[in-house]
């Protein structure tokens, strides 16, 4: 659903930055062709920024069951690096969905071009971002409160299964309206 919302957001924009009106059927007709390839996309950016990230937690575990403690030193700065790299390319591919929608390119052809559109303004794009990601964090918690504060009223408590449910049930809508924005 997130992903849906996510080529939606993207064509009503695309419209509104136009001067164009952005009808529902219009919107849904420019959306429903990329949808997969929206899905591809993310399994991509995913594979991309996350490989590493779990690559370098592999051979950090494998370094620590084999030789010990005393391969923190090289872990840690090893650890940074993944992370500096993951967020540098997050950054990059950020603009591959507008791309991939607007442009109506293909998955590999949305990445090259997010490459070339965040090319003098990555630090722009990912002061942005990061804006963007605490705006998101209190709106979701703002969301996800009053779920969570009746779940507390109705299971008479905050521990059990009810509750929880509840709090992974609002946590889940608050990041599926939220996170395509």
């Amino acid at each position: 659903a997130g992903l849906v919302l996510t080529g939606a957001l993207i064509a009503v924009i695309g419209n509104a930055v136009q001067g164009k009106p952005a009808p529902m059927d219009q919107v849904w007709a420019k959306v429903r062709p990329r949808i997969l390839p929206l899905l591809g996309l993310s399994l991509v950016t995913g594979l991309l920024v996350g490989g590493p990230i779990v690559a370098a937690i592999a051979l950090a575990v494998v370094l620590a069951l084999t030789a010990g403690n005393s391969t923190l030193a090289l872990t840690i700065p090893l650890a940074i690096a993944i992370g500096v790299f993951a967020i540098y390319l997050y950054t990059r591919l950020s603009l591959a969905p507008a791309a991939l929608v607007l442009e109506k390119v293909g998955v590999r052809e949305s990445l090259r071009r997010s490459g070339v559109l965040v090319r003098g303004s990555w630090w722009r794009i990912l002061g942005i971002s990061v804006l963007a990601g605490i705006i998101g964090a209190v709106v979701s918690g703002i969301i996800a409160a009053p779920i969570s504060i009746a779940a507390v009223l109705v299971a008479g408590g905050s521990d059990g299964t009810p509750f929880l449910i509840a709090q992974q049930v609002g946590a889940g809508l608050a990041s599926v309206l939220v996170a395509p924005f």
